[in-house]
């Protein structure tokens, strides 16, 4: 009767352990799943958007090619990916293969991490572009106003300058 007493009792905690990992597991899924959805719910394509209103050449234009690329990439191919890799780990939890699971977790866990890395590099320099297109307007802007006064002050001298008025127009 002792054994009978002793096998129900290690059935339990075996069950009560299975339960309490499967718990476990599915809560980081859960939570890798929201982390996922978080990651689909950015304003990328706006931040890239940005770009595009910009007058692009050369190495911005080049830019803005690879991050919209690499943004196409992550929606198209590695999220989805991944999604399947949370269904892979829900799938090993419920078949108690619990050490496969936490491989599968890890691994996307550390996928999950190396594309928040990577747009936090593309958001970075997106802003920075933006920024020095900013700031080359408003420098544009002080310089065209320093040249229309410059302009004016060449027009009311004019009669001083006499002849040299023509060399500063043609340039």
């Amino acid at each position: 009767m002792r054994f009978v007493y002793l096998a129900l009792i290690i059935l339990a905690l075996l069950f009560a352990l299975s339960s309490y990992m499967k718990r476990r597991i599915y809560n980081q899924v859960d939570r890798m799943e929201e982390w996922k959805n978080d990651i689909l719910n950015r304003t990328i394509p706006e931040e890239i958007g940005k770009i595009k209103k910009l007058t692009m050449a050369g190495q911005t234009e080049e830019k803005f090619e690879t991050w919209r690329t690499e943004w196409d990439d992550i929606v198209g191919v590695i999220l989805p990916d991944i999604e399947e890799k949370l269904f892979d780990i829900e799938e090993y939890a419920a078949k108690n293969r619990y050490t496969k699971a936490k491989q599968l977790l890890t691994m996307t866990e550390s996928r999950l991490n190396g594309i928040e890395e990577q747009l936090k590099i593309m958001l970075d320099d997106i802003k920075k572009l933006v920024e020095s297109e900013e700031k080359n307007r408003s420098e544009i802007s002080e310089i065209l106003e320093k040249y229309t006064s410059l302009e004016e002050m060449l027009i009311e001298k004019r009669g001083t300058l006499a002849e040299a008025i023509p060399f500063f127009k043609s340039v």
